[in-house]
């Protein structure tokens, strides 16, 4: 999920936008009320990210509870709802503009990414990257898509 930078370091991203995905989809689960979010999944990159959430999940207790969260079905069920519309054919597409039920979808669509969207600005973005909202919106809707698509397992 990670990938190397120039320098040979890991860098977190894909991971985070994951994890904010997660977040996003169920954030009164026992694995976040178990770390201390304002703390644990702000990534500084200056210090390496250590303390983060991250270096958490090198932890195996940490790890494993992660991992089971991931293949919840009630998590992956959830983002496939989400991602619905997205994924739509033709065909089913014209039983659900009968059925007037493509709206409803779209609209939680739309409020999963507002809600990841604020999530993410305010966990895992520094203040200088906060500045450049109308680029990074669109980043960012990128990247809570393709979490959701990563859970559903497409």
């Amino acid at each position: 999920m990670t990938k190397k930078n120039s320098s040979g370091l890991t860098h977190p991203l894909n991971l985070n936008f994951l994890i904010c995905s997660v977040l996003t989809l169920d954030p009164l689960n026992n694995f976040f009320k178990k770390i201390d979010i304002k703390s644990d999944l702000y990534l500084n990159p200056n210090t390496q990210n250590q303390g983060s959430i991250l270096w958490l999940l090198c932890i195996k207790a940490y790890d494993t509870e992660f991992y089971e969260l991931l293949n919840r079905h009630s998590l992956r069920e959830a983002a496939y709802e989400i991602i619905k519309p997205l994924i739509i054919t033709r065909k089913s597409n014209l039983i659900l503009s009968k059925t007037n039920s493509y709206p409803k979808k779209r609209e939680l669509l739309k409020k999963y990414l507002k809600k990841y969207k604020v999530l993410y600005k305010k966990y895992f973005l520094t203040h200088y990257q906060k500045s450049n909202t109308i680029k990074t919106d669109k980043i960012i809707n990128h990247f809570a898509l393709h979490a959701l698509f990563l859970l559903v397992g497409i």
